[in-house]
């Protein structure tokens, strides 16, 4: 028969603790359960035997002392996440904490202030909500723009042009409709054997230049 001896040790505890006595080539199971923040790492026999098995089937071929070992957890990174906004707006941050286990997943949602629009984040992606994972500590920017004023609507005027006599009138340009405060230039042109009078304002010169303020109704005599 032989003896095992098994030592408790800082970070854990076993399944067996203890001297205990066993016939020759007893099949014995050893189960190290290690602390929170520890971790199992070996069995250290006092022959010079280590194993890193955990449980540990051992057979009992002689007197023993069996010494667990455990060590300290190194500790869990974590991650700051820093975000700028650029213009006018903010930034949601889902969950908000002030720093991030590796490997969080953090939802970013850009919000613009009133007259302001969402433009892109730094990286250059541009929809609104925004998915990160933490595996470093991470900068983010979010940039509005503002919103362009809609432009004033174009406004149109028609020209109407009379002739009394035997004649014609050129329009430059010619058009069924002109943009407000474009220029039109107007030539009275007679027929044969006739001549050109005045315009229905009293002007006689045949060539005429009108800007386009208002609808308008032209004569050549």
């Amino acid at each position: 028969k032989y003896t095992v001896t098994v030592n408790g040790a800082e970070g854990g505890t076993t399944n067996l603790y203890g001297t205990h006595t066993y016939e020759a080539n007893t099949a014995i199971t050893l189960l190290a359960t290690p602390d929170e923040g520890y971790e199992f790492t070996a069995w250290k026999l006092d022959n010079g035997d280590t194993f890193a098995d955990n449980p540990l089937f051992y057979t009992v071929t002689e007197n023993v002392t069996i010494i667990p070992v455990f060590t300290k957890k190194a500790p869990e990174p974590t991650y700051t996440l820093t975000v700028y906004p650029s213009g006018q707006g903010w930034v949601t941050i889902s969950p908000e904490q002030e720093t991030y286990p590796n490997g969080a997943m953090v939802v970013l949602t850009a919000k613009p202030a009133e007259g302001w629009q969402f433009k892109q984040w730094e990286d250059g992606s541009v929809s609104a909500t925004r998915y990160l994972t933490m595996t470093e500590n991470k900068e983010v920017t979010a940039t509005f723009e503002e919103i362009p004023e809609e432009p004033e609507p174009t406004t149109y005027y028609t020209l109407t042009m009379n002739t009394v006599g035997q004649g014609s009138i050129t329009a430059s340009p010619q058009a069924s409709q002109y943009e407000a405060g474009s220029t039109v230039i107007l030539t009275a042109k007679p027929a044969e054997g006739w001549q050109f009078k005045q315009w229905e304002d009293g002007s006689i010169s045949a060539t005429r230049y009108l800007t386009m303020t208002e609808n308008k109704e032209v004569t050549a005599t």
